[in-house]
């Protein structure tokens, strides 16, 4: 039931598996909490069942490998670490649900738990959350959404076709072949400008520091879960200074910059340009140095997220400060053609395929840090149901 020799190791399958698993279950049992509330519970519990169906496909061609290895007390055990590693982000990014340590305590202390977590959860009814069910506040640019979305997808696409090469599915080289790379390019460079774009709209809108700092330790903790998975997977290659890294990164400066007033007029423009511009110039003066001196240390890990670097690091993923942080200003001086009214008056999406794409693109980094798991473990499902 395992893959062939040389491709994943055994616990390594397991876990993929169990994590895509999770996720279907988890959106089987609490999903419709969030989009169904209004719904006869037997329709919500007819849609939860299809979805759960996708669970089993998964969690039990996982089991049946991980016990190649593991005892079933020692499965039941990783199953419940990762269920509860997949749930912590769906309910904070998906459902909206806090998270507090002594909801882990509770996990932890097992029957003590049925007391202990009744207390603190929000038992009231549907008036202790006024916001379930209800559009996002204002103040949003839902066309802005969409072409999220549309990054989101196109992402999906080409990490879809990466997975088959990855497998052997297909034969294509994603590190030189230009099909590939200049997609990566153009994948990348949506994703910041609808970054950069949504800054300057954050500020407008009135957002605070309180806010910002919320979501950006988000996404930085989830660099960090980026850098520890592939170091699980990639040890040769993990990533140090992936998309997540530039981004949390690259939306601290840009909103400093915003709040001190520097990024006015052309200001964002030319900053752009410049970053941008600088990029393959130092790069090449890099280059002329030699192996030694300052060009070894831009080369290292701990430097080369600047983007001075001799030639690109030996990573899976690698989004450095230049040139990127040129691409997400240009979003930054678009947004700031763009007046509060305008935005308000902003019509909806034509369409329900421009609506399913806003609505995606309010989800990115949930979606974005799911979607990989999904993907891989769906692989593994079709490999182990096919032999």
């Amino acid at each position: 039931m395992n893959l062939p020799a040389g491709s994943l190791s055994i616990s390594l399958q397991m876990v993929l598996l169990l994590i895509a698993s999770n996720v279907f279950m988890t959106l089987a049992w609490y999903g419709h909490l969030k989009n169904m509330a209004s719904a006869p519970w037997y329709v919500a519990a007819l849609l939860s069942w299809g979805i759960a169906l996708f669970e089993y496909l998964l969690q039990v061609p996982a089991n049946r490998i991980g016990h190649q290895q593991f005892s079933v007390a020692q499965l039941k055990i990783i199953q419940e670490v990762i269920a509860l590693a997949v749930f912590v982000p769906v309910a904070l990014l998906y459902l909206k649900e806090p998270i507090k340590l002594d909801y882990l305590g509770g996990t932890v202390h097992g029957g003590r738990g049925v007391f202990h977590l009744p207390e603190r959860l929000s038992l009231a009814g549907p008036a202790a959350n006024p916001s379930a069910g209800q559009a996002p506040a204002g103040g949003r640019y839902v066309r802005l959404d969409a072409l999220r979305g549309v990054a989101l997808v196109w992402m999906t696409v080409y990490h879809f076709s990466f997975d088959l090469n990855h497998f052997g599915y297909i034969r294509q080289d994603f590190y030189r072949d230009p099909v590939w790379t200049w997609q990566r390019t153009a994948i990348l460079s949506l994703f910041l400008f609808t970054a950069g774009c949504g800054q300057v709209l954050a500020v407008q809108a009135g957002q605070g520091w309180p806010r910002f700092w919320r979501r950006w330790l988000q996404i930085a903790a989830c660099a960090v879960l980026v850098s520890a998975g592939s170091w699980w997977m990639f040890p040769r290659s993990w990533i140090s200074f992936g998309v997540l890294h530039g981004l949390a990164l690259m939306l601290l400066l840009a909103r400093l910059l915003l709040a001190s007033g520097h990024l006015k007029s052309w200001g964002p423009w030319l900053l752009a340009a410049v970053l941008i511009a600088a990029a393959p110039v130092l790069g090449q003066w890099v280059q002329t140095q030699g192996a030694g001196g300052s060009a070894a240390m831009l080369d290292t890990r701990w430097l080369n997220w600047l983007g001075v670097v001799s030639a690109k690091p030996v990573t899976e993923d690698y989004v450095p400060l230049l040139p990127w942080l040129g691409v997400l200003l240009l979003g930054v001086g678009v947004a700031r053609g763009w007046s509060p009214q305008a935005v308000a008056r902003a019509p909806r999406p034509l369409g329900w395929l421009g609506q399913c794409l806003a609505r995606l693109g309010r989800w990115s980094l949930s979606y974005y840090m799911l979607h990989q798991p999904v993907l891989i473990g769906g692989l593994l499902g079709w490999r182990m149901l096919m032999g």
